[in-house]
């Protein structure tokens, strides 16, 4: 009796290490989506569709990973710059939908692929536990290349991107503000949150298994990835949005990051309905007029407004 409850206890162990293993390279070795999967969920065809003209394509060294992205020179050249920063197993296409925001304004725009996304390298992704120096790094290459201070340069960045722009931050105190859709609290309530949506609560129980491996794949720590912490060392202004609906992330999220900001530079707008990063989809003009309301209060020398 005592083999065969060894043999049980053993093939058990083996089944949730397994499954954990499985799990991990959810958290940190995931399939990403191609440039044609995101363009068709953005209903899009290219960059053409946001009136924006063939950009430059660029390949910049960032630690241990090349990322790979798109240059857009503004010809109205009116001193001002944004890196736009995309989702959880998106690409630079994720970053299409949002130029709206700034290209009238006449400003430089830089659209990439995250580490482990897109055509940039990278084994795994680590949420923003590296990707914020790689975003780091991105700026200083961004205001070399354009010739523009950190003063006339802001961070743009949707779900995961958020997460990332809120996370790099705290590392970038003189730009010239920061502005996100949808980010995340902190990565593993929000794996949890999506794990147990997908998967049901008995995940739970694999999380802490699963987090430990992908951390020891991935060469980071789960714990270490908290836009929440990041916010409260914040210098810069900050833009918020978030719709309550989210079905990816909670917009309770967003309210505890926004009120750990340590300043009154800051607005968040949450809207009833529309789902997860949608209200740039739905409601285009609210966002845009969200935004250059933000400017002209925070950074009222960003560009000028057609």
């Amino acid at each position: 009796m005592k083999a065969w409850a060894i043999r049980i206890g053993a093939v058990l162990v083996l089944a949730y290490l397994g499954v954990a293993y499985y799990f991990s390279g959810e958290i940190t070795a995931y399939k990403v989506k191609s440039f044609e999967e995101i363009l068709i969920e953005n209903k899009i065809t290219g960059y053409e569709d946001a009136n924006l003209p063939p950009p430059e394509e660029v390949r910049i060294s960032s630690s241990d990973v090349i990322i790979d992205g798109w240059l857009f020179m503004n010809p109205k050249n009116r001193q001002c710059g944004v890196i736009l920063s995309h989702g959880h197993t998106a690409n630079r296409m994720g970053s299409i939908k949002f130029s709206k925001l700034f290209w009238s304004r006449g400003c430089h725009l830089l659209m990439f692929d995250a580490r482990h996304h897109g055509k940039s390298s990278g084994a795994f992704a680590t949420w923003g536990f590296r990707e914020k120096q790689d975003l780091i790094n991105l700026l200083e290459w961004f205001s070399q290349k354009t010739g523009l201070p950190h003063g006339k340069i802001a961070l743009f960045g949707s779900s995961m991107g958020a997460a990332i722009v809120m996370q790099a931050a705290p590392l970038a105190p003189d730009i010239a503000f920061v502005a996100v859709d949808s980010p995340f609290r902190d990565l593993n309530s929000e794996l949890k949150f999506r794990g147990t949506k997908l998967y049901g609560k008995p995940l739970l129980l694999l999380y802490p298994m699963a987090a430990w491996i992908a951390g020891k794949r991935g060469n980071f720590d789960t714990d270490d990835v908290s836009p929440l912490n990041a916010a409260r060392s914040i210098q810069v202004p900050v833009f918020m949005t978030h719709t309550k609906d989210d079905e990816i992330i909670p917009y309770t999220d967003s309210e505890e990051i926004f009120a750990a900001i340590p300043h009154e530079n800051k607005v968040l707008h949450l809207t009833d309905v529309g789902g997860h990063t949608s209200l740039i989809r739905q409601n285009p003009d609210q966002f845009k007029k969200w935004m250059d309301q933000f400017i002209e209060k925070y950074a009222p020398t960003f560009g000028v407004q057609n």
